[in-house]
């Protein structure tokens, strides 16, 4: 589908994730440096190769996510598998945490993050916490309103699992680019039903929202 999405005229970059702009979900994840026992809680969402060039978000330093490295790949199958649980325990990932989440991490510079290694529970307590090198640091961005304080995010790739898809285009009208990717999800997947909004549009809802609930 995201491949189908990405063919289209006008299009500039189309992933997967599990975040977006104005998302319903929060998902935070207990980070620790080597040697120490204290807890760094960090937002941790999925996302597909190409989701940072979707949001328009810059490589600070370090590089991209890639499917051409194995240990970039945090994809298991769902339901869990113990056996491949314990394989990315072993194996273990390379992740791409924001500006805000090296600084949170301990690093006044984002180039001293390269390289270093950190873990997580990013699977099951009886799996044990899965290793984790930072390959990259990406810009922040702001997911939600900015009355609300700025979340430090932990990204790892995934290749399936998400439940949107962001897509970055240019030189289109907004309505002709709808229809175009409505008519690729219908070819694709004509079962599940097609949503789609405007980044425009949910940033104003979500200030509507606010500004009636008086937070």
């Amino acid at each position: 589908l995201v491949a189908q999405i990405r063919k289209l005229p006008g299009v500039r970059a189309a992933a997967g994730t599990q975040i977006a702009v104005a998302p319903g979900n929060n998902s935070i994840t207990s980070f620790f440096l080597p040697g120490g026992s204290t807890s760094i809680d960090l937002g941790t969402y999925a996302v597909q190769e190409g989701f940072f060039q979707a949001m328009g978000m810059r490589i600070l330093a370090g590089r991209d996510f890639s499917l051409n490295y194995g240990r970039d790949d945090a994809t298991t199958p769902h339901p869990v598998n113990p056996d491949a649980e314990r394989a990315l325990v072993a194996r273990g990932l390379n992740v791409v945490v924001s500006e805000s989440a090296a600084h949170r991490l301990g690093f006044a510079d984002v180039k001293a993050a390269i390289g270093k290694q950190i873990s997580a529970n990013l699977t099951l307590p009886q799996f044990g916490q899965v290793p984790c090198t930072i390959v990259g640091v990406v810009s922040d961005a702001r997911f939600r309103s900015l009355r609300e304080p700025l979340q430090p995010i932990a990204y790892v790739m995934q290749r399936n699992g998400f439940s949107q898809i962001a897509v970055r285009y240019a030189g289109v009208a907004p309505a002709t680019m709808r229809d175009a990717i409505e008519q690729v999800w219908r070819r694709q997947i004509p079962d599940v039903p097609f949503k789609a909004s405007f980044a425009d549009d949910l940033v104003s809802l979500e200030g509507k929202r606010l500004d009636n609930t008086g937070t």
